[in-house]
């Protein structure tokens, strides 16, 4: 190239030069390597994308009211931006045609949430018949509220008939009329969630610590029905109620939340969608106020799924989950349940108040549970459970830890109406002095596992299983021992004697006698010398029983020479197998 070239060139590449840094931000400039954009353009780009994402982003403050703002987010799937102090709520009516699976979603994707900030979905109030599911998934988290604190009315009477039905194979079914001493709201009719609350009283009143479904409501108002399944002893209404305070629980009141949600079964499948509401893969969900109720048969279908490490489904405060078609709750592979003053039932298609497995948790807290076809609550592969002041009634089985790395944990509970109130098939269930197991078949039943404590047991049909003793599956109940003991092999007595030898030949033996009453042929005999003083070297001392109620301590001389040995007080522990 001539320096006359290289000038050219040197002037038409320094005007592309200027026009990539001076040009405007629509302008790109052609080179031999291909076009170029001018600085300008890129960030007229990025300030477009803020712009844009600055759009999509609402603040409570840029609408009238936070209500607004958040219909508003929703209508438009912007991000919401809720400050420290705020609350923002979008209201659902599934009723009124709102769509509660998708916005749960929008409401569960990103948003910015400052410290002390709340966004929740509120459900309007009232009976609302959905048929959808809801997913969280991937870390996010979903709060789902009612628009207030439950009513709490007063019972003052129950009326509790047997009656049969499609399902009184699995368990005994029975109608209860509840009265109660103010009138129930109108938004109450057929499907409705209720909670029976620390029901308390002679016969049947226990019966009704758990979450029920309408069935009707009287046309004044002051009672409804529902159906219950109970095992155990049979169930007959109550003479009285007792209003003795317990479980830090305000006695006999029946909870009617403001809202219920009623999930029909077709809803979801139960197999590829286990729950109705459905925590996955770290997601979180809480519940507050909430009442939900089931509307299908027995099948696959669960109530509330948490799955995965990390996954949680916690009912924060007085949640009714009434119903399934399998398991009111489930924790699967790491995930929890957490429970505080919530009422779960099976209503009468449920099996299970709670299955872990896979490691899953559970903690309940002054909850009622019961109205099931099988376990109330089941600890397998895994699972850890800690229940407290908490009410478990009216199951084929109370707790039952299935698996040798499982566990229950209940203290100051009351367990009744199951056909065994606590099973320990293996693993570990511990049940401390304030609770008790009353009108139940059997209290507990020892199948390979271990059961803990030594709750009150009252009012059962069955007799309890002896404990402190090892059973012959392996199993066994600790009620005060540290130990278990074969209950065929015991101990007959210590016995103990002074004994003075005479001097013993070479290779030769003397006798000795013992008093020993209750020993006889065939017992086992351990003999030791009392005190710190070894035998003389060259002498084994053996003991056995040469007639009832006799101990022969024998003193061989197995040395060459003889050995008068030295007195001593000899100690002798007979045991006994059978």
């Amino acid at each position: 190239m001539t320096l006359e070239n290289k000038v050219d060139q040197f002037i038409a590449d320094a005007g592309i030069a200027n026009q990539v840094v001076h040009g405007g931000p629509t302008v790109s400039v052609d080179t031999d390597g291909g076009s170029v954009r001018s600085f300008a353009k890129p960030i007229a780009d990025s300030a477009a994308s803020i712009a844009a994402e600055a759009a999509l982003t609402i603040s409570l403050g840029d609408y009238p009211t936070p209500e607004q703002a958040m219909a508003a987010g929703y209508a438009s799937h912007a991000t919401m931006r809720v400050e420290r102090g705020e609350t923002a709520k979008l209201i659902c009516d599934p009723t009124a045609g709102d769509d509660l699976k998708l916005m749960a979603e929008w409401l569960a994707s990103s948003h910015y949430v400052e410290e002390s900030g709340a966004l929740y979905l509120e459900i309007a109030d009232g009976l609302h018949d959905v048929s959808t599911y809801i997913d969280v998934t991937n870390n996010r988290t979903l709060d789902i509220r009612a628009t207030a604190t439950p009513s709490l009315l007063t019972i003052t009477a129950l009326a509790i008939t047997g009656i049969t039905d499609q399902y009184e194979l699995a368990g005994k079914v029975y109608s209860v009329g509840i009265t109660v001493s103010t009138a129930i709201p109108e938004r109450v009719v057929a499907g409705y969630a209720v909670g029976g609350q620390n029901v308390q009283g002679d016969n049947g009143a226990d019966a009704l610590n758990c979450a029920m479904i309408v069935d009707s409501v009287a046309v004044d108002r002051m009672s409804l029905t529902c159906r219950i399944r109970s095992h155990g002893v049979v169930l007959t209404s109550p003479t009285t109620l007792d209003a003795t305070a317990s479980l830090g629980l305000t006695p006999n009141i029946l909870v009617i939340p403001y809202c219920t949600i009623r999930a029909d079964e077709a809803g979801w499948d139960g197999a590829a969608r286990e729950g109705f509401i459905n925590a996955l893969t770290g997601a979180r969900i809480n519940l507050k106020y909430i009442g939900l109720s089931y509307n299908g048969l027995n099948g696959d279908n669960d109530m509330l799924f948490a799955k995965g490490e990390g996954s949680s489904i916690n009912l924060v405060d007085y949640c009714v989950v009434a119903g399934a078609g399998e398991m009111v709750t489930r924790a699967f592979a790491y995930a929890a349940i957490e429970t505080n003053r919530s009422y779960l039932g099976g209503g009468i298609t449920g099996v299970e108040c709670f299955q872990g497995s896979g490691g899953g948790a559970a903690s309940f807290t002054r909850t009622m549970m019961g109205s099931v076809s099988g376990t109330a609550i089941t600890a397998s592969s895994g699972s850890a459970v800690q229940i407290g002041n908490s009410v478990i009634t009216g199951a084929n089985i109370g707790l039952r830890p299935t698996i040798s790395d499982s566990s229950i944990v209940a203290t100051a509970c009351r367990v009744s109406r199951a056909a065994c109130g606590c099973t320990a098939t293996k693993g570990n269930l511990s049940i401390d002095t304030n609770s008790s197991i009353k009108y139940c078949t059997s209290s507990i039943s020892l199948a390979g596992g271990f059961v803990h404590g030594l709750p009150v047991t009252a009012s059962n049909t069955n007799a309890n299983p002896a404990a402190d003793v090892l059973s012959s599956n392996g199993g066994g109940w600790y009620s005060t021992a540290t130990k278990l003991v074969d209950g065929a092999w015991y101990k007959v007595g210590r016995f103990s004697g002074a004994l003075d030898f005479p001097s013993i030949a070479a290779n030769s033996y003397e006798d000795l006698t013992i008093a020993a009453t209750g020993v006889a042929f065939n017992d086992f005999c351990q003999f030791a010398r009392s005190g710190s003083t070894q035998p003389a070297s060259g002498i084994v001392y053996s003991a056995f029983v040469s007639a009832v109620n006799v101990l022969t301590v024998r003193a061989f001389n197995v040395t060459t020479g003889a050995i008068n040995p030295t007195a001593f007080t000899a100690l002798v522990l007979v045991t006994r197998a059978t």
